[in-house]
């Protein structure tokens, strides 16, 4: 007799551990994830499956306490060897596809359909444990690691930086956009500087016509990466804007404030409308941090100096910070290491901007 279980209008024939998994939870061998369904040991208080914490009292959602190092450690694992298993069902299906062409007839198409199926499978089910592991990351690790740096800090995963923080200096930097979406916001108090950064990733969106007058939409990045806000006690001395000379897609900026190093000059455009107070804040040392910044990052930088005291840095790097890059190789070590690196960079941002005379700060 097959036995199925639905969840919402999807019914799922289920295999014989499932129905063993049930049975053993119905005697009260087991409990229920009450988040995903899935089977687990009594004394189980994470679900290896969705990352669930689980009150072992009364078996519901715990939303009072964190994993501790263990539990994430083995559900990232789990994951991990979820993602690899997707990974071989992908490349499977992949390999299905061309020998479906090599065969004629309806043997050839079928094997093409299957193979497609498998493969987006597979990708899914990959894409699905990255998903999981970062979900972890945020409940978890995340705010594990900002402890460390900040006492008091605000972390939303799901959120960025509002286009209001970030509209004046985008205009400086002539990024051009009609949407922005952000993830990883934080906000925090870092020695006395109040800051902010999130990932960010403004999109400039045209509307036209085909030649049947239908509206067609086309979107072109206008920046992908970390915005980064300082917010000074003190005023600056001047407002100032400085960004990288080459851009992708457009031509090069020319002209600008000529700065006391060529190499500088060269690479970034400088724009103030005071030039004098410009030199103040770009000095020797600051230019040298700012090249230094950018080589770090390997990416494009655009940095706002706002006379009231905000600075905005912005790293066009095409990726966002935080994310996992390949699950299946992961284990908690290599996350926590790769988004303790990440945030250390930040803080070193902030760090070189506090310290150095060269922002001429004024009460």
């Amino acid at each position: 007799m097959v036995k199925v279980r639905r969840e919402g209008n999807t019914i799922f024939i289920m295999s014989k551990k499932e129905v063993a998994e049930r049975e053993r939870i119905l005697l009260g061998e087991l409990r229920s994830c009450p988040s995903c369904e899935q089977a687990l040991e009594l004394q189980q208080r994470m679900c290896k499956t969705c990352g669930t914490l689980i009150n072992l009292t009364d078996g519901t959602v715990d939303l009072n306490s964190q994993a501790t190092f263990s539990e994430m450690q083995e559900f990232i694992q789990a994951q991990a060897k979820s993602s690899k298993l997707g990974k071989w069902v992908m490349l499977g299906g992949i390999l299905l596809v061309p020998l479906g062409f090599l065969i004629n007839g309806i043997l050839g198409i079928a094997i093409f359909i299957v193979g497609v199926v498998i493969a987006l499978l597979g990708w899914v089910h990959r894409s699905d444990s990255a998903s999981k592991i970062k979900s972890q990351a945020a409940t978890n690790i995340m705010p594990m690691l900002l402890k460390k740096i900040f006492k008091e800090f605000d972390y939303q995963h799901e959120k960025g930086l509002a286009v209001e923080d970030i509209q004046q200096a985008a205009n400086s930097f002539g990024f051009r956009f009609d949407e922005l979406r952000g993830s990883d916001l934080v906000k925090g108090n870092y020695r006395g500087v109040r800051c902010a950064f999130s990932d960010i990733e403004l999109t400039q969106v045209t509307t036209s016509k085909d030649s049947e007058g239908n509206t067609v939409h086309t979107y072109k990045e206008a920046f992908k990466g970390l915005w980064l806000i300082c917010d000074f006690p003190k005023q600056l001395v001047a407002d100032v804007s400085v960004q990288e000379r080459e851009r992708k897609g457009q031509r090069n900026l020319k002209g600008g404030i000529t700065t006391d190093s060529a190499s500088f000059t060269k690479r970034f455009f400088v724009e103030s409308i005071n030039e004098q107070q410009a030199y103040y804040i770009l000095t020797p040392h600051m230019m040298e941090y700012i090249q230094r910044m950018a080589d770090r990052a390997q990416a494009k930088v655009f940095l706002h100096f706002q006379k009231e005291g905000q600075v905005h840095v912005a790293i066009y790097s095409q990726h966002n910070s935080f994310e996992i890059a390949d699950a299946e190789m992961m284990n908690l070590g290599k996350v926590m290491q790769q988004f303790s690196e990440e945030i250390d960079y930040i803080v070193s941002l902030i760090d070189e901007l506090r310290l150095v005379d060269s922002l001429s700060l004024r009460a």
